[in-house]
């Protein structure tokens, strides 16, 4: 099958579980795992999916993922955007990203 198709078909796929309402991460998981067994077989699509794995956990962007979590949840529970109004609510976003990249070393 040409790739083309291939792509095609993964696109359509994605753009169907999408019109039912799933995650986002649940779609696009579903058909990476669905085309790379249908693709590279069963072996083949596990052994892709456990080296990619270890690829990723060994990628330097990656250690500031858990900063920007922590800073996520601090916006979320700080009582600093509640009772302000809505042009008003981005403005603690610089205060918590100063935070963070002096925690960083930027």
């Amino acid at each position: 099958m040409p790739a083309e198709y291939i792509a095609i078909l993964m696109f359509g796929s994605m753009l169907t579980l999408m019109l039912t309402g799933q995650r986002m991460f649940g779609v696009i998981g579903f058909v990476a795992v669905v085309g790379a067994i249908w693709l590279w077989g069963d072996r083949g699509g596990y052994d892709l999916a456990f080296a990619q794995t270890f690829k990723v956990m060994g990628w330097f962007p990656l250690i500031t993922l858990p900063m920007f979590i922590f800073m996520g949840y601090v916006l979320s529970e700080s009582r600093l955007i509640a009772g302000q109004r809505a042009d008003q609510a981005g403005q603690p976003v610089p205060v918590v990203d100063a935070l963070d990249a002096a925690s960083l070393g930027h």
